[in-house]
């Protein structure tokens, strides 16, 4: 087994396997979608951040966020 990374929260991947790798890119992808949906959870009406919008907030400039959300949010009302 791999020693843990000094300061890091995430546990070291076990021998670098990609189960490992993957268990971690899931758990990120949950988190991400927590995230999106606690900030920005009035425009979303408690849908849940898809994958579509995931992409189109990584496309968008930090200063329309808002604005991105509300209108993936009316696509899949």
């Amino acid at each position: 087994m791999a020693p843990p990374v000094p300061g890091c929260a995430l546990p070291a991947p076990l021998g670098g396997t990609a189960l490992a790798d993957a268990e971690v890119t899931a758990r990120l992808l949950l988190r991400m979608q927590r995230d999106v949906g606690q900030r920005f959870a009035l425009p979303l009406r408690a849908a849940p951040a898809s994958h579509a919008l995931l992409m189109a907030l990584q496309r968008a400039a930090r200063s329309g966020l808002e604005r991105c959300v509300g209108h993936e949010a009316s696509w899949s009302a």
